[in-house]
């Protein structure tokens, strides 16, 4: 019988192990997410805050906002702005809540979602680095809900069928302005 519990609960224990070794597979693949963490080079930051042209009254959406750190530059940069992050990977989510938290940063909002789903529409602001598949399939979205005026600013890469007004060039990593 001992030898039976044994077995048993090493089953179990098996089964548990793999199950939260799916989960974390799970919400941090590319598979399920669309792309992978990839954090922004602190040294690009500040050309990407410059290309936003932020003020005051701005409101920053980072669509896969990882960690946040654009996010924390930016309401660093210009007091008063608001700044919304929408990632869909659980360890970056968290990672930039510990870092809202760490710094009683108020004026950053981080959700765990699908921007897809998300209403963009309060935006003065948007910043993406993501894969140009994905931007491309997010492009009819923020063409639907985005006002005219709103800034829209990309690192690395591009929408196939918007053409950027400005592209700065930053040791081989373009931020595109459109």
């Amino acid at each position: 019988m001992p030898v039976l519990i044994l077995l048993l609960s090493g089953f179990i224990f098996l089964l548990l192990t793999c199950a939260i070794i799916l989960i974390f597979l799970r919400e941090s693949s590319l598979i399920f997410t669309g792309a992978p963490y990839i954090s922004i080079p602190k040294e690009v930051i500040p050309a990407i805050l410059d290309a936003l042209e932020l003020t005051p009254t701005s409101i920053l959406f980072d669509l896969g906002s990882g960690d946040g750190r654009v996010l924390f530059a930016a309401v660093k940069r210009a007091d008063g702005l608001q700044g919304k992050g929408i990632d869909r990977s659980l360890i970056p989510t968290w990672t930039a809540r510990f870092q809202k938290w760490k710094q009683h940063e108020h004026a950053v909002e981080i959700m765990r979602g699908d921007f897809f789903q998300a209403d963009l529409s309060s935006a003065t602001h948007i910043f993406v680095y993501l894969f140009p598949k994905l931007m491309n399939e997010l492009l009819p979205k923020l063409q639907k809900e985005l006002k005219p005026k709103t800034r829209l600013v990309s690192c690395d890469y591009q929408f196939a069928d918007l053409e950027p007004k400005k592209i700065i060039e930053l040791e081989h990593r373009p931020v595109r302005a459109l």
